[in-house]
């Protein structure tokens, strides 16, 4: 009962809260420590996970997916207008780099949206200096700029000045938008021992001149958050616009949404929150939407859904259709489901139709009156019905026995023409509901959601991507549904591992989110790198590299000492050890460093006390490992496979503490927290 009335509490105080965040940016809690500009950034191919899976809670069930093309072109489109933007590695994070010869490499990502096109005409511009060997002339270096794995300017070059050298960069296709990977490599060819003494400085100036047009986003759910939030290199912003009286239920959809795409994001997305009314929407603001509510609650639903936006549109009822059906299920018994359809309208109504789909597992099925059956679809011919004519059908079907059964819910379609002008769905639960009585109907909206040529369940929450109608590279998420109840369902849906739901395309009917009280409620004491989602990272050649990992400790948590990392790998026999190393660092603060010797060559370990002033409890934690290779050969290629080290993922984190509760866990703060601490607001 305490945790039901903490629950309750928690709620109540976001409410009263949300009202005082209205018209307000707020963007998810940052951390204060300001973080120095990396020197090298480990190559991040996949994007790493953002941190420690969340404890998943609820089981959802998909009613089905569907992409709509192709995408209406927005009001204000700016398609084929293309534009010059130009980045600094210094804007990226990136200080001066100096590598030394023979063999010397620098690495930086660059982070650009999914919809940048990049044209011709785009060029890197290299500001560099070499230095002579000091045992000796050089008469010349080797220059290789790498892009994307792809060679794009390689040349000697015998001037040994400062230089700025201009690179004109590809196009890249669509395929490999987003995230890049660029490599600078210097070679010193001549004799050995003088190389190894030649410098190559590249100037944190050096800039990417990017000659770009803007595409319309990808609108697919499988790759959300994208495109509402994108790792890129500048900040990315959103407003989530929820009704002027929202409700507990979606409220609680919207806390666990919004505490995902914290975890999602790294805190890095701007959430800017307000009110329906606050907004034009005619003059929608220039950003990503989040719409939260039914169709009466929000009323930018109606402005999306006339201006044909929404490839899961709504429509207004016509005639009255209600039913009665059984008040749960009987296996192996015979259930009844009666409808009732009266013309309200002042005109006859002629060609109407009732259909209902049936699950695989129906058997014994009987109508009354008669009906047609094709496999499991159900369809009664009605004809004409004159003002305040009746009708009434009956439909009888058996499931069977079964270990584990869901409830289950009958959608009865009413066409006129063959074009659906009502809907009326039947939820029929597993177990008997605490009244009496047989089910009824979901609670009737004067709208129903149509998807292809199918009527939406009433009581499905439905999530939708939509081109934004203001800006050509904006897209709009909805979290919609007929009732309250559905809307929960969808903003539940976005808050738990989206990765699990196998979402595609525009449109997600999410049909139940089942609590699950028994699952783990937050993060074990210990916990490996692959609980985190890494994988064991092989790194080769001489190499000079950071690799961090992330995770969240949870707000409620007091930590106490002995907090500590063991890292584990395994490396070459080939490498110097008084030049190869590996050093963990916590939040920028150096914990622990080893060489990499015999010692530890096969089974190597590093353990490292965790200091409690550095750990960051409701934030996000970086622990970098830095990697210095070199072999014991000097001249040995840059990229030799002979030169490595294996960081595995069974690699574990340990933090021991108490779980703690107190006025502090309602800092505004530390937003999303404490409601991203659990997903299920627990």
């Amino acid at each position: 009962m305490r945790s039901k009335y903490l629950r309750l509490l928690l709620i109540h105080i976001f409410i009263a809260g949300l009202y005082t965040l209205l018209f307000y940016q707020v963007s998810y809690a940052q951390d204060p420590t300001p973080t120095p500009p990396p020197t090298q950034e480990p190559a991040d191919n996949n994007d790493s996970p953002t941190g420690p899976p969340p404890s998943l809670t609820s089981t959802v069930t998909l009613t089905g997916n569907t992409t709509v093309l192709p995408l209406a072109p927005p009001a204000l489109s700016q398609a084929g207008v293309s534009e010059i933007r130009t980045i600094q590695l210094a804007e990226l994070g990136y200080e001066d780099v100096t590598v030394a010869g023979p063999f010397g490499e620098a690495e930086y990502n660059l982070h650009l949206p999914s919809y940048w096109e990049i044209l011709p005409g785009s060029s890197l511009t290299l500001h560099y200096f070499p230095e002579l060997g000091l045992a000796g002339p050089v008469d010349a270096f080797e220059l290789q700029v790498i892009l994307d794995g792809d060679i794009i300017h390689q040349s000697v070059i015998n001037n040994f000045d400062e230089q700025f050298l201009n690179i004109p960069l590809p196009a890249i296709p669509p395929e490999h938008r987003g995230s890049h990977q660029l490599k600078v490599l210097f070679r010193s060819p001549g004799e050995c021992g003088n190389s190894l003494f030649t410098l190559f400085k590249i100037f944190s100036d050096s800039f990417f001149s990017l000659n770009y047009q803007v595409t319309p986003p990808l609108l697919d759910l499988a790759h959300y958050p994208s495109p509402i939030y994108e790792r890129s290199f500048f900040a990315q912003t959103a407003y989530l616009i929820l009704p002027d009286q929202p409700a507990q239920l979606p409220l609680e959809g919207v806390l666990s949404l919004s505490a995902r795409l914290g975890q999602l994001t790294q805190n890095s997305l701007v959430l800017t929150t307000t009110i329906n009314s606050a907004v034009d929407s005619a003059n929608l603001p220039d950003e990503h939407l989040i719409v939260v509510g039914t169709p009466e609650s929000n009323p930018l639903l109606a402005t999306f859904n006339n201006a044909s936006l929404l490839p899961a549109s709504f429509r207004q009822r016509r005639l009255q259709l209600a039913g009665v059906g059984p008040k749960h299920i009987v296996p192996d018994t015979l259930l009844t489901y009666t409808l009732q359809l009266i013309n309200d309208e002042a005109a006859p109504a002629s060609n109407l139709g009732l259909t209902v789909q049936l699950p695989p597992s129906a058997q014994r099925v009987s109508c009354d009156p008669e009906c047609q059956r094709v496999d499991n679809l159900i369809h009664w011919t009605i004809g004409s019905l004159p003002p305040d004519g009746t009708v009434t059908v009956s439909l009888a079907v058996a499931y069977p026995a079964m270990a584990t059964l869901a409830p289950i819910d009958l959608s009865f379609e009413l066409s006129q023409n063959q074009e659906i002008i009502n809907v009326a769905t039947m939820r029929t639960p597993v177990e008997p509901e605490t009244d009496s009585g047989a089910a009824q109907p979901a609670p009737a909206s004067p709208f129903f959601f149509v998807l292809g040529d199918r009527a939406v369940p009433e009581t499905d929450g439905i999530i939708q991507l939509l081109p934004s109608p203001r800006q050509f590279d904006k897209a709009i998420l909805l979290v919609t549904g007929l009732t309250d109840e559905a809307v929960y369902k969808a903003g539940r849906a976005l808050g738990t591992q989206t990765d699990l739901l196998s979402m595609t395309g525009q449109v997600a009917l999410i049909q139940d989110v089942f609590e699950d009280e028994s699952l783990p409620l937050t993060l074990p004491q210990s916990f490996t790198f692959a609980d985190l989602g890494y994988e064991d990272r092989l790194i080769t050649g001489v190499a000079s590299q950071n690799i961090p990992y992330r995770f969240t400790l949870p707000l409620n948590w007091q930590l106490i000492p002995e907090a500590e990392v063991r890292l584990n790998f395994s490396h070459s026999a080939l490498l110097d050890p008084t030049r190869s190393s590996v050093t963990l660092n916590l939040n920028n603060t150096p914990i622990a460093t080893v060489a990499l010797d015999q010692t530890n060559g096969m089974t190597g370990e590093l353990r490292a006390l965790l200091p409690l002033d550095r750990m960051r409890v409701g934030r996000s934690n970086t622990l970098v490992v830095g990697i210095e290779l070199s072999p014991q050969n000097p001249c040995l290629d840059a990229g030799s496979s002979q030169s490595w080290i294996n960081l595995k993922a069974s690699s574990s984190i340990h933090v021991p503490h108490r779980l703690s509760e107190g006025p502090y866990l309602f800092d505004l703060d530390f937003l999303p927290a404490p409601f991203s601490t659990n997903l299920d607001l627990h």
